[in-house]
Order: C-alpha cells, then structure tokens, then sequence
C-alpha cells in the first residue's frame, strides 16, 4: 500500500512525500522532497530530521497506514512553515 501527497505553502514551498506499508514484511518507509528556497528547504530539512522520530512513534501506535504517515508528515510541515 503506498500514498503520495504534496502541500504546497504560500512561500513558494512545495513538500512532497511518499510512504509505502509492506504489511507482509512490516516494513514502512517514507520519503520527503522539498521544493523552495535553499535556504528555507534546509531549514525545514534540519526540523524534520529532529522530529522524525517523534512523528513514527505516534503513527506506530496508530497503525502504520501509508496515509496516516503522511497526514502527520504534511500536518508537522504545516506547522513548522506557519511558526
């Protein structure tokens, strides 16, 4: 099962990620591209290699769905891009 999304910001920013379940061999993975400003993109890239981490833990608990990760990877973005 995978899911694509992009979100785009008003700042020129555009955020794509991708996750993909293998239900039968439990694995999940995710991919983030950012598209903008060099020096914004790098910004954003440094926040979300800090709260990654976090972000796994909660989708973990909540069962891993494809989509679900990147809801919680957009809804961390948003956040990040409007503080």
């Amino acid at each position: 099962m995978s899911h694509t999304q992009q979100t785009r910001y008003a700042e020129k920013l555009t955020i794509d990620t991708r996750a993909t379940c293998d239900r039968g061999k439990d694995a999940i993975s995710a991919c983030v591209i950012i598209h903008g400003q060099q020096d914004r993109v790098l910004t954003l890239h440094q926040q979300f290699i800090q709260l990654i981490g976090k972000i796994f833990t909660v989708i973990l608990t909540q069962g891993g769905l494809a989509a679900r990760i990147n809801a919680a990877i957009a809804q961390r973005f948003h956040e990040i891009a409007h503080a």
